[in-house]
């Protein structure tokens, strides 16, 4: 079958993933195409010119769409603040008179739009960029490209921010949570809004899947789960976590801003390893020892200090040491001219307890001499914004949601070094003032990571150490198809295994690139909290030259196609699957990834002429070697069941094919020594072979989750034909010896 053959076309699952009662705010993608068309439409000849005429029409009418659509999202999102500002304002002025089964109805009315009206974005947004490169296939000496990126950027429905929504139903979740449980009716609405615990408080990490972890000095133990969220998935996955716990913010500061100034932090991560990648090897062998890293939010020069982190991990337990230091101290510190004396001078005049000064001290020379010893430097940047969650004040489960993950080279290794040996950090991101996502930068030096990173943390029984066990909600959660477990998945390790495997630095790679589509290893994230909107905001005001544009174009469809895997027939959250959660990797279940990848953008009766497919299909990259392409898409994955009717069915078609060869041989019994017994002896054999044969390949087939077709039609065809034959045979015989009588009788 060809590749072509299988895939769902665009128009199609435009159709399908359309919301009814906003149908008519939709791109009118079919009355474009047909615009695209409208020379051979009109005059009923191929060979019509496409003219300037046509061109403006369809200009004309693409615009008017993009105006169409981008009126409907901005009105329905502000429609959706305005009635979450007036629950607000209910929930502020009388909390005791609210009827809260109206008031949980209407919020969960509006959780539901926001939901689809980002539905409603990314399909248009797709729409828009399938049809323009279906314009500039069909009508080269035309182009469309500088348009619509002019267009896209005065009119980014596409681009909405959708955290000062978010921020706001969490906060009044949290309302109805408090005041369902019976909280006192004058806690203010805002106060809901939970707050870091302070950037010292040492933050639980865990390596593995479930994976025990302690910090500090703190006693309790947390099982860790990482799950990979698909684009499509990624708003769904926050509200459907908003119901049960609140977002929380990591600038004290931002909790007392208006909510329109609320936004997920962005943060970077500068992870240290030696020349070798002893710290990587380590970590995919799970002999990870410690590991060092630098964070801090924001951009580095609003910061006045980093934080320097250092994991122990001795077994299943993980500590974490870590200092903050002052920017302009941090190349000492990692070179040879660190003095702690007039840092631990001012703390004694500080009166600190003398526990902190030297838990401090300890932190300083156990960080120095891990770098020091297994000559750590900094090798990968990870930028990313994080969603987390937590009821305040109850550590029993904490929530991270990282997104828009971009690794960078930080090296000085070889010939081509990213950073300057002489600095910690690379200046040329740092100090240059270009932001996220760092266009500048060469492409071989950057990689996205395609999909949103989630990670549980359970605290662990005190008494028995039992690992942590989900709630039902978040059980639902993990089985819902929306989120796929990635057992031991490391941001480090994926980073590492992206950017430097090509040049040979590391031999070994992570299991879970088998997992990855490679068309979207490499694409830059976007800009902002909407994966695709930024490629178009960067170069709106740009007059590059035709071949620039073009390839940032294609570029821009590579990854618009890869993303669109839009998950059909999702397993309601609300649903309990009543299967418990499982730690071990899930099955991808749903379509060929091919199927969206490249997809036909035609209607079955259009010319072939017209298939996107020839130039799609040539612009995936060249796999690694041990890399093979996911077999289907992180968004339609989730837990395959086999249900027991399916195991009986096969056992109930192979006692059918028992009973039909014990048929058989009873009636060649019957019949003796005759050649249409032994013919029917033959059939008997076939038989029992056949329905052995056909329960075993099917056994197979079910065991493994196949997508194949269960049907074996020719074994149950070739034994009728025999019976037909055989019956019309003893019919005949029948007859002739009827006849005979019949003579013989006359005659006497």
């Amino acid at each position: 079958m060809s590749a072509g053959s299988h895939k769902m076309m665009f128009g199609k699952k435009l159709e399908t993933e359309i919301y009814s009662p906003w149908a008519s705010h939709y791109i009118a993608y079919d009355t474009l195409k047909k615009l695209l068309r409208e020379n051979v439409i009109t005059t009923g000849n191929d060979g019509e010119q496409w003219s300037e005429a046509h061109e403006s029409r369809f200009v004309s009418a693409l615009d008017h769409e993009l105006e169409k659509v981008y009126a409907f999202e901005k009105e329905t999102y502000n429609s959706l603040m305005e009635r979450a500002d007036k629950l607000d304002a209910q929930s502020q002025s009388d909390p005791h008179s609210i009827d809260l089964s109206k008031f949980e109805a209407e919020l969960d009315d509006i959780t539901h739009f926001a939901q689809e009206l980002n539905k409603f974005s990314r399909i248009n947004f797709a729409a828009f960029y399938k049809i323009a490169k279906k314009h500039n296939k069909i009508h080269p000496e035309y182009t469309v490209n500088a348009l619509l990126k002019v267009r896209m950027a005065s009119l980014p429905f596409h681009n909405e921010d959708y955290s000062p929504l978010l921020t706001k139903l969490s906060s009044l979740y949290s309302f109805l949570r408090t005041t369902t449980a019976g909280a006192k009716g004058n806690s203010a609405l805002s106060s809901t809004l939970p707050t870091s615990l302070s950037a010292s408080q040492p933050v639980e990490t865990a390596i593995g899947s479930p994976t025990v972890s302690a910090v500090g000095s703190a006693p309790a133990l947390y099982t860790s789960y990482r799950f990979w969220v698909h684009p499509d998935n990624l708003l769904e996955v926050k509200t459907a976590i908003l119901r049960h716990l609140p977002l929380l913010v990591y600038n004290p500061q931002v909790a007392k801003a208006p909510f329109s100034s609320v936004s997920d932090p962005l943060i970077t991560m500068l992870y240290f390893d030696s020349p070798d990648f002893h710290t990587y090897e380590n970590r995919l062998a799970q002999k990870l020892d410690s590991a060092v890293r630098i964070r801090w939010h924001g951009n580095l020069n609003d910061n006045d200090s980093i934080i320097i982190e250092k994991k122990n991990v001795e077994g299943d337990r993980v500590t974490e040491e870590r200092v903050s230091l002052k920017l302009k101290y941090v190349n000492d510190f990692l070179g040879n001219n660190v003095h702690m004396e007039r840092q631990l001078h001012k703390m004694h005049e500080k009166h600190l307890p003398d526990s902190d000064i030297a838990r401090f001290e300890s932190s300083v020379n156990s960080i120095k001499s891990s770098i020091d010893n297994n000559d750590l430097q900094p090798v990968l940047r990870a930028v990313f914004t994080r969603t987390a969650f937590q009821i305040p004040g109850d550590d029993s489960l904490r929530i991270s949601l990282d997104s828009n993950i971009l690794f960078i080279r930080e090296d000085s290794f070889g010939d081509r070094p990213s950073r300057d040996p002489s600095e910690w950090h690379r200046t040329d991101i740092d100090d240059s003032g270009i932001e996220y996502p760092y266009p500048t930068i060469k492409k071989y030096e950057k990689a996205a990571f395609p999909y949103s990173v989630l990670e549980l943390k359970v605290v662990n029984d005190a008494e028995t150490g039992a690992p942590g066990q989900l709630p039902n909600w978040m059980r639902d959660l993990a089985d819902s198809g929306l989120v796929k477990e990635i057992p031991r998945f490391s941001k480090y390790v994926q980073g590492v295994a992206s950017l430097f495997e090509d040049d040979g630095h590391v031999s070994t790679l992570p299991y879970w690139l088998t997992e990855i589509d490679a068309d979207n290893e490499r694409p830059m994230p976007p800009g902002s909290s909407k994966p695709l909107g930024p490629a178009i905001d960067a170069t709106a005001g740009e007059q590059g030259n035709s071949s620039s544009d073009e390839d940032e174009f294609n570029e821009t469809i590579r990854r618009l196609e890869t993303v669109q895997g839009m998950q059909e027939g999702r397993t309601s959250l609300s649903r309990s699957l009543g299967n418990g959660f499982s730690n071990r990797r899930r099955a991808f279940a749903g379509a060929d990834p091919d199927a969206y990848v490249g997809e036909d953008d035609e209607d079955s009766d259009d010319n072939e002429e017209y298939s996107d497919d020839d130039d799609d299909e040539d612009d995936g990259p060249t796999l690694p070697p041990g890399v093979r392409r996911p077999t289907t898409w992180l968004s339609q994955s989730g837990p395959v069941k086999v249900e027991a009717k399916v195991w009986l069915a096969n056992e109930r078609t192979f006692n059918k094919w028992m009973h039909i060869m014990v048929l058989l041989a009873g009636v060649s019994f019957a019949m003796g020594k005759t050649p249409q017994a032994y013919m029917f002896f033959a059939a008997s054999i076939f038989s029992g072979l056949w329905g052995y044969g056909v329960f075993t390949r099917r056994l197979d087939l079910i065991r493994a989750r196949d997508g194949r077709h269960l049907d074996e039609p020719f074994g149950p065809i070739l034994v009728s034909i025999f019976m037909l034959v055989a019956l019309i045979s003893q019919f005949a015989t029948a007859y002739g010896k009827y006849r005979d009588v019949l003579n013989t009788t006359f005659y006497l």
